[in-house]
């Protein structure tokens, strides 16, 4: 029900009307273009970024459907052509007026956080397609035409809507604003009240998930499921928890707190899944570490049962994280209470399914400082405590970790030195870092070769070490300039970084940032040339040489594969902000 108030929300005011009486509602501007061929009773809609979204007539005010029937003055609507794909988009259904050889394509972007990603996307859809019609490839061309122009204009993502970055700031601000007035007529005792501050939080970002994991701690710790039951409601609280992850799919505290009320509901394959995830990002969350404990040795009262397989998953989990030299083992004793944790990672017990108001908005309050965001990946060893990466998060990170590759667990503090704005890539200096560097090679690969990418293979997992995986180049990205190239390596989408080597374990490129593309799939990934990183290596290390080949090259890969592994190292990025002071 609550996408179906989304799409209620997005064309309240379509003409200057404003709707009450219906929770968590937006009001935004748009343009009515006409009736959906085949299904009159829904309306197409287009935003002022041109996208569209179907919204069902029913679901406007009445206002709303008389100006778009005509006001009874006997004028027929519009009705859009057929051949428009509906696909569904952040907050509801979009209409797309493209091919359906885009459709893929077009379904990825809309997804994107920014157009620039929504323009990777793109380019790897023309360098991967098959051969498209002369009319398909000139809608192709039309739409990256579009999505180039908006990436020119540095948009990004809010909602359905791409806006530039300060209209989303400014939305952020406003919703976490309205957070704080809400966390703090909770602390007065109204939860009633608060949950309209909340959605109203809601409603002011739709890509802001702290609202909705407040909303969900409160049906959870204190919404009965009917009255006179004390126990959790946990189709809410799910429900909401579940969005905040959609909003924000690599939020830890949204993750912890989603699985757990889906392993408390018998849901336990995304509950396991989302657990994992958590842990994964987290890297030294203990209580995350705590929570998976716990549910290993619960295990065998859990009804129904958990799956031994689902149980694997957990014990490989929680065995990796008890390799961090900061985590602890769950400790012995009487039963403890799984812990959620509030929009800043603080622990919320989850006694008994219920938690007295007060105590909630205590636990909600912000610490000094928290973890606003995270990110980890791959770079490569290049000099002596020098490494090379393309992790985005480097340059708003207030805390960069490298992996000791000697010492499992160990974390050593690093920092930016230089770096190519131009392709995001970037130089680190990591002090204590014993690792072999990869010798660099001149230049990148031309097309034809074949490379090892060093990261984690697109198996649907994306977890655990860094593997190699073989590719061969295909050619430079169309519209990106010589600097990117294409390789058919079926590497996991994300931050990117991890190192690309040829047959002589020469570094001849980093792989780049990829957004998710769940619906184009991950038959190809996109490779940064080694060519753009020498400016920087001259200047930090201006004795480096590149690699010559020279000799035979290996008979096999796994020379140059153990090359890479010794000089690949996992980079941990953690972006930090103050919270309110305690009083």
């Amino acid at each position: 029900m609550r996408d179906f108030y989304r799409m209620v929300a997005l064309v309240v005011g379509l003409v200057g009307s404003s709707v009450s009486g219906e929770d968590r509602v937006w009001q935004v501007n748009g343009a009515f273009v006409g009736l959906k061929s085949g299904n009159e009773s829904v309306a197409v809609i287009e935003l002022p970024d041109r996208s569209r979204i179907e919204v069902p007539l029913a679901a406007l005010a009445e206002v709303d459907r008389q100006l778009v029937r005509g006001r009874g003055e006997g004028k027929r609507p519009p009705v859009v052509a057929s051949g428009a794909l509906s696909v569904r988009g952040p907050t509801g259904r979009v209409t797309l007026a493209v091919p359906e050889s885009l459709k893929g394509v077009e379904t990825d972007a809309i997804w994107c956080r920014t157009a620039a990603d929504a323009l990777k996307a793109y380019w790897l859809h023309l360098g991967s397609a098959p051969e498209l019609t002369a009319d398909d490839r000139q809608a192709a061309a039309t739409r990256l035409a579009e999505w180039s122009k908006r990436a020119d204009e540095k948009r990004v993502r809010m909602g359905d809507a791409w806006v530039p970055p300060e209209q989303r700031a400014q939305a952020r601000r406003a919703a976490q604003d309205q957070l704080l007035h809400a966390i703090e007529v909770i602390r007065l005792g109204n939860w009633t009240l608060a949950e309209d501050e909340l959605e109203k939080a809601s409603r002011l970002d739709p890509d802001f998930a702290a609202a909705e994991l407040v909303l969900g701690l409160g049906y959870f710790l204190l919404k009965p499921k009917i009255p006179g039951d004390a126990g959790p409601n946990l189709v809410k609280a799910t429900e909401f928890f579940t969005e905040a992850v959609r909003r924000e799919p690599d939020n830890i505290h949204a993750l912890n707190d989603l699985g757990l009320a889906e392993m408390v509901a018998g849901k336990y394959a995304g509950g396991v899944s989302h657990l994992v995830r958590a842990a994964e990002l987290a890297v030294d969350d203990q209580v995350i570490a705590d929570n998976l404990g716990l549910l290993i040795r619960e295990a065998p009262s859990l009804r129904p049962k958990l799956p031994e397989k689902l149980l694997a998953e957990l014990n490989d989990c929680y065995r990796a994280v008890l390799r961090h030299p900061s985590l602890k083992p769950l400790a012995p004793g009487p039963v403890i209470n799984l812990k959620f944790k509030s929009p800043s990672g603080q622990p919320i017990s989850a006694a008994k399914g219920t938690l007295n108001v007060a105590d909630l908005a205590q636990q909600l309050a912000e610490p000094p400082e928290w973890i606003a965001e995270i990110q980890t990946g791959e770079a490569a060893v290049v000099g002596d405590g020098l490494l090379l990466t393309t992790l985005p998060l480097v340059r708003e990170a207030t805390e960069i970790l490298v992996a000791d590759p000697t010492a499992p667990g160990r974390q050593l503090a690093a920092r930016e030195v230089a770096a190519n704005g131009d392709f995001g890539l970037f130089l680190l200096r990591c002090d204590g870092l014993i690792a072999k560097p990869l010798p660099v090679a001149a230049q990148g690969p031309v097309a034809g070769t074949e490379v090892t990418i060093w990261g984690q293979p697109a198996d649907g997992r994306g977890r655990g070490p860094a593997r190699p995986v073989r590719g061969r180049v295909v050619a430079a990205v169309p519209g990106a300039g010589p600097a990117v190239f294409f390789h058919r390596g079926a590497v996991a989408r994300g931050p990117g970084g991890g190192p690309i080597v040829d047959r002589n374990g020469h570094l001849v490129g980093l792989e780049a940032p990829l957004p998710r593309t769940d619906a184009l799939g991950h038959t190809h990934g996109m490779g940064l040339r080694i060519d753009e990183a020498w400016p920087l290596l001259r200047e930090q290390l201006p004795d480096t040489t590149a690699a010559s080949a020279g000799g035979q090259p290996p008979a096999d890969w796994a020379v140059a594969d153990a090359q890479a592994e010794a000089g690949t190292v996992v980079v941990t990025c953690r972006r930090k902000v103050g919270g309110q002071p305690p009083k």
